[in-house]
């Protein structure tokens, strides 16, 4: 899965990496992002641009106030079977930009077992971009609320060794055929696979970050 992740990058960085037209919302540097809060999520709506969505995917059928899970993941596996994430799938797209994301080994230390943190992250790439669909719903004000997820796919060689379970992170060759509305689907499962392990590195961090509190740029200090 993927619950916790860093954006170290200003307004101005998004939007010359993603080539971004108008004017984009204010966000914060956060280096231990968590789930339920608003972060910044690229779309393509003519031209590309970025909005803020809360994390935690709620689908435009349900109720905002009754329903019981809003995921932060949605499996790669059941996006087109799944009626909580198929019309986002086929309709709305969309890019969520990390610069490394944090995942936790389960290890058996004394009998017990502890988890350990492992920040993760692309080699030489400041910002990319998870695969992630997103929901448009209104509230009783005829406001738009938009929520997220994030998409997870099977690890590849360097996250199996820490979990089994990896977000899709689309290559910057394939992101405008991921974002634009008329992609084919089989175009799109193509995009779903494990991102190359050779282009990635992963290293054991502090546990400071399992604190949501704690979110400073010594959290990507190896240990």
């Amino acid at each position: 899965m993927c619950g916790r992740y860093a954006a170290d990058f200003s307004v101005r960085d998004l939007s010359n990496r993603f080539d971004l037209s108008g004017n984009q919302p204010v966000f914060q540097r956060s280096y231990n992002i968590t789930p339920a809060i608003l972060i910044p999520v690229v779309v393509c709506n003519s031209p590309k641009t970025v909005m803020l969505m809360k994390w935690g995917f709620v689908p435009k059928w349900a109720d905002p106030v009754k329903i019981k899970i809003s995921p932060i993941n949605a499996r790669s596996e059941t996006l087109l079977t799944s009626g909580f994430y198929k019309d986002a799938f086929i309709n709305s797209r969309c890019l969520i930009p990390f610069s490394w994301f944090y995942e936790w080994k389960k290890i058996e230390v004394d009998g017990k077992i502890e988890k350990t943190p492992y920040l993760i992250k692309l080699k030489n790439e400041p910002i990319m971009g998870f695969a992630g669909i997103y929901s448009e719903k209104k509230d009783a004000e005829n406001r738009s609320i938009f929520t997220c997820a994030i998409i997870t796919t099977k690890p590849n060689d360097l996250i199996s060794n820490i979990h089994d379970r990896m977000p899709v992170i689309i290559d910057k060759k394939h992101e405008n055929t991921w974002l634009y509305k008329d992609s084919e689907p089989e175009d799109l499962n193509d995009l779903l696979s494990p991102f190359e392990s050779n282009r990635m590195e992963a290293y054991k961090i502090s546990t400071k970050v399992n604190n949501s509190k704690n979110n400073n740029p010594d959290l990507a200090k190896p240990v």
